[in-house]
């Protein structure tokens, strides 16, 4: 059951974490040569899809996680605090993007996207922020995943 649980809770973080990295070093960058009509409309058509596959993905890295070192404690595993420290890096992404991403994401929703608002350009900058802390925050929960499963392993 342990290790079924390590390699779910590490494919679907790096689904995760991946996504986020892609649209960090990609997504974002080519945004930001977007007029605000053209931003606009990617930004609706992404939520769109978005708004489901975001949430499910966490959620489940974030169950499995916990799953993970409920497993690792009662194994009495050298690495579960490292599981727990990779743990709390998802839950960190969860909570950037709740504080932080979700809302200007309902707040780009709201737009007619052949009239953003004069200051879109101050929320797509927070927006970045946003996305860049948990893109960060995920990469490193995701190496300290991926080195306490190989520790584990060992």
């Amino acid at each position: 059951m342990y290790r079924l649980a390590r390699l779910a809770y590490l494919y679907v973080f790096s689904l995760l974490v991946g996504f986020m990295a892609v649209v960090q070093w990609s997504l974002v960058p080519a945004q930001n040569r977007l007029s605000a009509q053209a931003y606009a409309t990617l930004e609706q058509g992404m939520n769109s899809v978005l708004k489901t596959l975001t949430p499910v993905l966490m959620i489940t890295a974030t169950l499995l996680g916990l799953l993970v070192i409920v497993l690792a404690f009662r194994r009495a595993s050298a690495t579960r605090l490292v599981y727990v420290a990779a743990v709390a890096c998802g839950v960190a992404m969860v909570v950037s993007t709740l504080v932080i991403n979700a809302p200007i994401n309902d707040a780009v929703d709201a737009w007619r996207a052949a009239e953003p608002p004069g200051d879109w350009q101050v929320l797509r900058d927070r927006w970045e922020l946003g996305h860049a802390i948990r893109s960060y925050v995920g990469l490193v929960g995701l190496a300290l995943a991926q080195a306490a499963s190989i520790w584990d392993s060992a």
